[in-house]
C-alpha cells in the first residue's frame, strides 16, 4: 500500500512538473505598434516611426513595402482608418511567413 502511495504521489508531482515547464516555455502573445494604411484589398501596419500618411497614400503596394522597415499584412475587422495608429497583439506561432510577414490578430487597441 505505501509503495502504490508513493508512486501515485510521484506520477501526481512529474504530471504537476510537466504542466509548469509547458507554462514557462509557452511563448507569450507579442505585441507591435505602428500605423495602419489600407491599400487596396490588404491593411498593413506600418512599424516605423518614420511613416508618412500622405507619402505611403501615393505608393503603390511593392513601394510601400520597400519605403518602411517593420512592414507587415494583416489581418483586421474595426473600425479603423489609413494613419491610425494601433497596437496589435499577435501569435508568434500564426505568423505566415511570406514577404512582408502576415500577422493574425488577436486583439487592436487604438493608441493616441
Amino acid at each position: 500500500m505505501k509503495r502504490f502511495l508513493v508512486l501515485v504521489v510521484l506520477l501526481a508531482s512529474i504530471v504537476l512538473l510537466v504542466q509548469v515547464i509547458n507554462n514557462l516555455s509557452a511563448e507569450d502573445d507579442y505585441t507591435i505598434d505602428g500605423y495602419l494604411i489600407n491599400k487596396g484589398n490588404s491593411t498593413y501596419l506600418i512599424a516605423d516611426e518614420n511613416f508618412d500618411l500622405e507619402k505611403a497614400e501615393m505608393l503603390s503596394n511593392k513601394q510601400l513595402i520597400v519605403a518602411y522597415s517593420g512592414t507587415y499584412v494583416i489581418d483586421t475587422s474595426g473600425r479603423t482608418k489609413n494613419g491610425d495608429k494601433v497596437r496589435i497583439w499577435y501569435s508568434p506561432k500564426e505568423i505566415q511567413e511570406m514577404h512582408p510577414a502576415r500577422l493574425k490578430v488577436l486583439k487592436l487597441e487604438k493608441i493616441n
